[in-house]
C-alpha cells in the first residue's frame, strides 16, 4: 500500500477522456437548465406537436422565448409547457434507459400566459406570470446582464426536446430531453450573418432534430478558480438543411430586437405560481 506523508497533499489521477467527458456533461447540464418543452397542437388535435423554448429573464419579466411556428395554430388555452428539472440525467442510450428509475414531469400551464408573436421573423415569446426565487432564478437566463457572441469556429452547446425521443406513456406519451455540442460554421447555405448563424449538427443520422426549433445555443465560459460552465446564450434554433448538415438560428441579438421591438406588449409583472 502506498503511503504519504504527513502533511502533504495527494492528487487525483484522471485521465484526459475522463475530464472531457465530465466538463462536456457539466456544461450540457448547465444549458439544460433553461430548457422548456412545448407541447402545441398538430393538425388541429391538442398535444400532438412538441418544440423547445428558452427561458429567460428581461426587463424584470419571465419570458419563454422560441420559434413561432411551434406555436403556429395553437390556442393559447392548449399551449402546455415543460419546465427542466433541476438536474439533468444522461443515458447512453433511450433503450438502455432503466425507465423504473426515470422521474415524469407533467405538462402544465401558467393561470395567466399570453404569446408575442414577430412580424419580420421567426420568432415568438410566451410571457408567463413573474416567477419567484428559486424558480426565477434557476431556471430563466438573465438576458439583461449576459449574452454571449458566436464566432465562427467557436464550439456552442444546443438543448431541446426532438420528438423522435418521444416514448409511448400510456394513452400519452413522454419526450425526453437531447443535448448536443457543435460549432459554428460558415455556408454552406445562404444566410444573413448579421442576424442569423449556423451551427454545425453530427448527429443528424442518429436524431433527427425536429423539435430542437425553439431551442437555444449556447457559449460556455471558464468560472473562477475551479472549471465550471458559465453558459451564455448566443441565439435560438429555427431551422435544419439535412443535405448540409447544419443546424439555422437567430443571433442573440436578434432576440433582443425583437423584445425591445414589442416590449409594450411583452412586459408583465404578475405574481407568478
Amino acid at each position: 500500500m502506498n503511503r504519504t506523508r504527513p502533511g502533504k497533499r495527494t492528487a487525483l489521477a484522471v485521465s484526459s477522456p475522463e475530464i472531457e467527458r465530465f466538463k462536456v456533461r457539466a456544461a450540457l447540464g448547465a444549458i439544460y437548465r433553461y430548457t422548456f418543452g412545448i407541447v402545441a397542437d398538430m393538425d388541429g388535435m391538442e398535444g400532438r406537436s412538441i418544440g423547445s423554448g428558452v427561458g429567460v429573464f428581461w426587463n424584470n419579466g419571465h419570458l419563454i422565448l422560441t420559434a413561432a411556428h411551434t406555436l403556429k395554430g395553437t390556442p393559447v388555452d392548449r399551449l402546455y409547457l415543460m419546465p427542466p428539472a433541476e438536474t439533468l440525467e444522461f443515458a447512453d442510450s433511450l433503450e438502455e434507459t432503466d425507465r423504473t428509475k426515470v422521474k415524469v414531469r407533467v405538462r402544465g400551464q401558467f393561470e395567466t400566459q399570453r404569446v408575442v408573436t414577430s412580424t419580420d421573423h421567426d420568432l415568438a415569446t410566451v410571457v408567463v406570470p413573474v416567477q419567484e426565487e428559486p424558480i426565477g432564478h434557476s431556471h430563466f437566463y438573465d438576458l439583461d446582464s449576459q449574452r454571449g457572441i458566436a464566432t465562427i469556429g467557436k464550439v456552442v452547446g444546443i438543448s431541446g426536446y426532438p420528438s423522435c425521443h418521444s416514448q409511448p406513456l400510456g394513452k400519452n406519451y413522454a419526450v425526453f430531453p437531447f443535448c448536443d455540442l457543435g460549432r459554428v460554421c460558415n455556408g454552406p447555405v445562404e444566410y444573413d450573418s448579421k442576424t442569423r448563424l449556423l451551427v454545425k449538427y453530427s448527429a443528424g443520422a442518429d436524431v433527427d432534430p425536429y423539435g430542437l426549433s425553439g431551442g437555444g445555443i449556447w457559449s460556455f465560459k471558464k468560472s473562477g478558480m475551479v472549471w465550471s460552465p458559465r453558459p451564455a446564450l448566443v441565439g435560438l434554433m429555427t431551422d435544419y438543411y439535412k443535405s448540409s448538415g447544419v443546424l439555422l438560428g437567430y443571433r442573440v441579438a436578434t432576440l433582443l430586437r425583437f423584445l425591445r421591438n414589442n416590449e409594450s406588449q411583452i412586459c408583465s409583472h404578475e405574481a407568478g405560481l
